[in-house]
């Protein structure tokens, strides 16, 4: 588990321990929610990514937005404590960790 206050380094963190799934707030300082999941995706991050937000409510959230940054879901906060032990019941026994290869040049 890790927190990153930003999101401005996540590529860095994602080549530094495995994760099985990720949970990204839509508002975070100085970097976009969905900027920082389209970052991710393009670090080769292929586990499941939520996205979180007080904005929106699971009626009215763009999903269409939310999947073409390649988020796979999104949760409304407050989080509700049975969305996310569902959610995390179904990916914990598919998912395996993942790490990305460190790259160079």
């Amino acid at each position: 588990m890790a927190h990153l206050c930003d999101g401005s380094n996540v590529a860095q963190l994602l080549q530094t321990q495995p994760f099985d799934l990720a949970l990204v707030d839509l508002r975070l300082p100085r970097v976009h929610g969905l900027d920082v999941i389209r970052q991710m995706r393009r670090a080769g991050f292929s586990q499941p990514i939520y996205l979180i937000s007080a904005l929106y409510t699971e009626h009215d959230a763009p999903y269409d937005t939310i999947a073409a940054a390649g988020a796979n879901g999104f949760l409304p906060k407050p989080i509700r404590q049975q969305a996310l032990l569902r959610l995390l019941t179904a990916h914990s026994q598919a998912a395996q960790p993942q790490k990305i290869p460190l790259q160079h040049g």
